[in-house]
């Protein structure tokens, strides 16, 4: 419910991080809708604590299909897989983004008895964070701040400080694999060439672990791939990492929208 008319700041330079440390003292809730270029983010805040974060970097219905798939929720997997089922449940033409999308179909799942509330909480946490991440990596953009309440309970309840503060760790990670990696939507494959180089020799694909990646290296992304695998996708990428630099595998351009 919007409570006050809406404060819109402009900025050249603008820092995510310090607007929501600031909404830490903030009374009831606050919601931001924050744009950067063709990009936009949208935060809720109640009562000082992250409740919600989604973005417009990728389709809503993806992104919770992929964390469903972390979790492992076959029967909410299923019904996700029917997007013309959601949409005319939803009464939608289409499944955009923005934090309304995706509070409608984790309403959806629930009221199928398809997500416990629990489970509605952990997801929600989950695409808090990641859009979070790429928030932060933000310079310039501008940001609408009003107080407005979230269409729905879900559960998530996250310290500023603490999460950002995880947030920037991971992207101090990717950071870490930059300029040949840089992007959980690459698809890492076996390459053809190996390097040379005696230093690298160490890091040599064996045939045993050729025969044991080329079946998995087929045009995934590494964010699919944590899912085939069950692995945190940093921790794929710091395991590809080495084989990435002596040519061992090789890296294929993220596909379209990303």
């Amino acid at each position: 419910m919007l409570m006050n008319p809406s404060r819109d700041v402009r900025a050249a330079q603008f820092n995510p991080a310090v607007l929501l440390k600031d909404l830490r003292v903030a009374q009831g809730c606050r919601y931001v809708d924050i744009v950067s270029g063709s990009t936009s983010w949208q935060v809720y805040v109640e009562r000082g604590k992250l409740s919600y974060v989604s973005h417009s970097v990728e389709y809503v219905l993806a992104r919770i299909q992929h964390h469903l798939h972390v979790l492992g929720l076959s029967g909410a997997i299923a019904a996700c897989k029917d997007e013309a089922l959601i949409r005319a449940r939803l009464s939608l033409d289409t499944l955009a983004c923005g934090i309304e999308m995706s509070d409608r179909i984790l309403t959806f799942l629930f009221s199928q008895r398809l997500l416990e509330a629990k489970q509605t909480k952990e997801i929600a946490e989950l695409v808090t964070r990641e859009a979070l991440e790429s928030l932060l990596c933000i310079t310039s953009g501008t940001y609408t701040l009003k107080e407005q309440t979230l269409d729905i309970d879900t559960g998530c309840s996250l310290d500023i400080i603490d999460t950002i503060a995880a947030a920037e760790k991971r992207l101090a990670k990717w950071r870490s694999f930059a300029p040949v990696l840089w992007s959980p939507y690459q698809r890492p494959r076996i390459s053809e060439t190996n390097t040379t180089d005696a230093s690298a020799a160490n890091y040599q694909l064996s045939p045993q672990m050729r025969r044991q990646l080329e079946p998995i290296l087929k045009g995934y992304t590494l964010r699919q791939l944590a899912i085939v695998l069950k692995q945190d996708e940093q921790k794929i990428a710091q395991f590809l990492y080495p084989h990435i630099l002596n040519n061992s595998i090789a890296l294929d351009d993220p596909p379209a929208p990303y």
